[in-house]
Order: C-alpha cells, then sequence, then structure tokens
C-alpha cells in the first residue's frame, strides 16, 4: 500500500492511499551470429533480452541504416559499408518499456570484387587435351 500526500501553495495538504503495483522492466540484450559481414551478406540478429515480470508483446529493431524491423529474431543484409548503431525496444504485456543501444555494433567491408581471365583459361585447357591426345 502506498500513500501519496499532496500540498498545495496554500499550504493545504491531502492523501489518499492506493495499492500500486510495480513491474519489473526486461533486461534487453543484442546478439547476433556475426559482428563482422561483408556487404549484402545476411546477419541472424536475436533477442536475448531477460525477460521482467511478462512476457514481450513487441520487437522494433534499428539496423542502424535506417531500416527496421518489428520481428523478434530477424535476418537483415546490409547493402553498404561502414559500421552500424543497432537498437532494440522492447515492450511487454505490461506496458513496460525497455531498449538497448550498441553503438558500431556492425562492422560491413565492402564486398570482394573478382574477375576472370577466360581467354586464359580457355588457352589453358587446349594446351592439356593437346598433350593428353599426344601422350
Amino acid at each position: 500500500m502506498e500513500v501519496v500526500t499532496l500540498t498545495d501553495h496554500f499550504r493545504a495538504m491531502d492523501s489518499k492511499s492506493e495499492q500500486i503495483e510495480i513491474y519489473a522492466n526486461p533486461k534487453v540484450q543484442i546478439t547476433s551470429d556475426v559482428t563482422f559481414v561483408c556487404e549484402r551478406d545476411e546477419v541472424s540478429f536475436t533477442d536475448a533480452s531477460i525477460l521482467g515480470d511478462t512476457t514481450v508483446a513487441s520487437w522494433i529493431w534499428d539496423f542502424g541504416d535506417g531500416s527496421v524491423s518489428y520481428n523478434e529474431n530477424p535476418k537483415y543484409t546490409y547493402q553498404n559499408s561502414g559500421q552500424y548503431t543497432v537498437r532494440l525496444v522492447l515492450a511487454d504485456h505490461n506496458g513496460c518499456n525497455a531498449d538497448t543501444t550498441q553503438t558500431n555494433y556492425m562492422r560491413v567491408k565492402e564486398k570482394p570484387q573478382f574477375s576472370f581471365n577466360t581467354t586464359r583459361v580457355y588457352k589453358s585447357l587446349v594446351s592439356v587435351r593437346h598433350l593428353m591426345e599426344m601422350g
């Protein structure tokens, strides 16, 4: 039982007793399968939060590049290289909100570029065939 007492600027007082229920907030935690990735590779994020007094009602993931997800454990693909701050906001069924922000959590590098000289490969194959026919 909690008692609330109010006093106005004329020093008049009034109090009231009310039963107040206090809920524990969830402790928000983020994990992912990787924190270093090449652009256009998929990352799996996981809500590893510790629940408060009830279950989670909603999730808002902010991936730091303007994209969001409302899934519990989303998969996401970064399109551009850079460092990204990831934020997760939870709301539980008691109406309590909690969040965490991981600064520069994801490091995304450019995907390597490869090129092949098909003419050179073709000549090598012809040479090998020629040698096999002669042998």
